[in-house]
């Protein structure tokens, strides 16, 4: 009898033990405890924590503003500030975030503050099929601020976003796997590079890059074809706004390019600028043994030339207007340079063409 009541007790204590399991939705808070159940009114202190006891596709929710730590994120989750709430990711050594998710998981990080206080890259993508990056800050890195490297088909977001500061790029991107990067509605500030693409299709609509000491948009396309689209951006104090080398695609359409060293340039790479401007400069075309197409855009008060073709360049002028330029409005120092005869060249410094220009028929 009294060893029946021994094991009685036992099962009564151990049903009376928090077990902590799964929840669709956990939360944080600066008061919060790691040891809690993670529940709004038993909060963790960090995301780490959080997420251990957050179901595949659940939410983990900052109640308060606080620094809730560097995570590596195993599935798929979302990890969310509400407006008003300043969630912080010191990040001390390493990366913030690391996104190691399953070939399939969908992550979403939303307005995170993520900062370098010595730290490598701030969103570090190793793998998963999805990726967005929503109403965040990420800034400092001695690396990249969002470092795209994953080893799985993925699917990038990136909106509303502030990235700035970075030694390398604000968005690295590079995979064996098909990669795409949708970036809307974001800001690029002084990086070394604004977006760096490898072997990645990158498409930037609605945002600005501004002050990078290497170029803005670079298609570079190490190892692979790099693509890169930008559309109604406007590129203002870089050395380079957009720039494709040997391996690399870039095509620009009703963008702005203002007093960047050079607004379009293709080293050996692909370049398409399509009703674009390119302005207060030294070049707003810079072709150097590259494939250029420019359609309908503007080149003006350049303090060098509009357009520039040396080093076997091949460039196609259609319908442009260049003008007020301190140089040559369009100088083919060395390459090809063919136009139909329909672009508005007048008032540049030196001379409206230097070069042979090739007709081309209209067709």
């Amino acid at each position: 009898m009294r060893k029946a009541i021994v094991i009685f007790s036992i099962v009564i204590a151990v049903l009376c033990v928090p077990t902590f399991a799964t929840v669709g939705r956990s939360f944080v808070s600066r008061a919060g405890v790691d040891t809690n159940p993670c529940t709004v009114d038993l909060p963790c202190r960090s995301f780490g924590a959080a997420i251990s006891v957050t179901n595949p596709k659940g939410e983990v929710v900052a109640n308060d503003s606080a620094g809730y730590g560097t995570v590596s994120v195993t599935q798929s989750v979302s990890i969310i500030a509400p407006l008003g709430v300043h969630a912080g990711v010191s990040v001390f050594a390493g990366d913030g975030i690391t996104v190691n998710a399953a070939s399939a998981d969908v992550v979403v990080l939303r307005n995170l503050y993520i900062n370098s206080q010595g730290g490598v890259n701030g969103v570090s993508l190793t793998s998963a099929r999805v990726l967005h990056i929503e109403h965040c800050v990420i800034s400092g890195f001695s690396s990249n601020d969002i470092n795209l490297v994953p080893t799985v088909k993925s699917d990038v977001s990136i909106s509303d976003t502030m990235l700035r500061r970075a030694a390398g790029a604000g968005i690295y991107a590079d995979s064996a796997q098909p990669l795409t990067v949708a970036i809307v509605g974001s800001h690029l500030e002084f990086n070394t590079t604004g977006v760096l693409a490898d072997r990645a299709a990158v498409a930037v609509r609605n945002s600005t890059a501004d002050g990078h000491s290497n170029a803005a948009f670079y298609a570079r396309g190490t190892g692979g074809q790099a693509i890169v689209a930008i559309e109604s951006t406007t590129m203002t104090g870089n050395n380079v706004a957009v720039s494709a080398a040997p391996a690399g695609v870039a095509e620009a359409h009703n963008s702005t390019a203002l007093k960047n060293n050079t607004a379009y340039f293709a080293d050996s790479g692909k370049l398409t600028v399509d009703h674009c401007t390119g302005s207060g400069g030294l070049w707003g075309v810079y072709d150097s043994t590259g494939n250029v197409t420019v359609i309908a855009s503007t080149f003006a008060d350049n303090s060098v030339d509009g357009v520039r073709v040396t080093a076997s360049g091949t460039c196609r002028l259609s319908r442009n207007t260049i003008t007020r330029n301190a140089g040559y409005g369009i100088n083919v120092v060395s390459g090809t340079a063919f136009s139909p005869a329909d672009n508005m060249v007048d008032g540049n410094g030196l001379g409206e063409s230097s070069g042979t220009i090739t007709p081309l028929t209209k067709m």
